[in-house]
């Protein structure tokens, strides 16, 4: 008796070569090209998108700019200051000891 076939969850689900985010991102982009230029650039601009998009991915894990991107916004957001180690070393705050000592 055969077992029954399912798709395994980690896998590799693309069009086009291209992860479904980035598909999604690549249509975002079709759409100002589209608008502003004539067909055959707009056709070439895309091709040049993709083509960045590809190379840009090329050997880099599943997710990876979307996990790079979201890493870079909660640095941005944070100040530079992540880790535990960075935080541990950050100013304390000017009035601490003022409280401190009240209790």
């Amino acid at each position: 008796m055969r077992a029954p076939v399912y798709r395994n969850v980690e896998a590799k689900n693309t069009i086009a070569g291209v992860s479904m985010t980035g598909f999604i991102l690549l249509l975002g982009c079709a759409y100002p090209f589209i608008a502003s230029l004539p067909p055959g650039s707009a056709i070439l601009a895309m091709s040049v998108v993709y083509v960045l998009m590809r190379v840009a991915g090329h050997g880099r894990p599943a997710m990876f700019w979307q996990h790079f991107f979201v890493w870079k916004m909660r640095e941005c957001i944070a100040g530079r200051r992540l880790s535990a180690a960075a935080r541990a070393s950050t100013p304390r705050f000017p009035f601490d000891q003022q409280l401190a000592g009240s209790h």
